[in-house]
């Protein structure tokens, strides 16, 4: 017992002199390069580069923000000079409706027809007048001697009408003699008008299927207007 004892006192000098290198030890273990220290900082450069990710990414949120925005304020600057454009044009709209209505349409269509007379078939109409398409117009030019058709049938008379000769019709309009039976007489001009106009119209039915070859504004223009002075001679 007192052995023990006395080697414990005398290995107490050699305990203290050993305690703080040892627990240097066990801190550099602990917290050294492969310990909870490493660890530590790895998790703080770790911490610092997401914040630094998520720096950059704001930035870019923000520029891309800022482009959206300007885009919608040029876009809303567009809309608004559209909305002024198609405002400007309802107004113009809406005096040209209220000016053409103001025209007294029976004295416009009497004036158009005195011109027709007093030209004597040479009336000038540009070609800005008439911006149609092949198609439109020989519908027009259809129509045009279909009005005519039927006022030279209404005329002639239906029992005496023969549709396959409406030149000859015509000129049965200007016999005098036969002033008993028809409804109408026309002058023999008018006569020779329709029936040129009827000589016309059966070729360019043959012709119908290439509209594009030969249909132009003035052969257009010169039918139709042969068709309205023709149809004066029934007014």
């Amino acid at each position: 017992m007192d052995n023990t004892l006395n080697v414990v006192i005398a290995s107490a000098p050699l305990v203290h002199a050993l305690a703080w290198p040892v627990a240097a030890v066990i801190i550099v273990i602990i917290l050294g390069p492969t310990g909870v220290l490493k660890g530590v900082i790895a998790e703080l450069a770790n911490n610092f580069m997401k914040i630094t990710s998520s720096v950059d990414s704001f930035k870019k949120s923000v520029e891309n923000f800022n482009q959206t925005q300007l885009a919608f304020e040029e876009a809303h600057d567009t809309l608004t000079a559209l909305e002024g454009r198609i405002a400007g044009l309802s107004t113009d709209m809406k005096s040209l409706t209220e000016a053409f209505n103001s025209i007294d349409q029976t004295n416009f269509r009497a004036s158009i027809n005195n011109e027709i007379q007093n030209n004597d078939g040479n009336l000038k109409i540009d070609e800005s007048d008439i911006p149609l398409s092949e198609e439109v117009m020989w519908a027009n030019m259809i129509e045009k001697w279909k009005e005519l058709y039927d006022h030279l049938k209404n005329a002639v008379g239906v029992e005496n009408f023969d549709g396959r000769s409406a030149g000859a019709m015509a000129w049965m309009l200007a016999d005098r003699r036969r002033s008993s039976s028809i409804k109408r007489s026309i002058s023999k001009d008018d006569a020779a008008r329709i029936e040129h106009l009827y000589s016309n119209y059966k070729r360019f039915l043959r012709w119908s299927g290439s509209l594009k070859e030969w249909l132009t504004s003035d052969v257009y223009r010169n039918f139709v207007m042969e068709a309205d002075k023709a149809l004066l001679a029934f007014a």
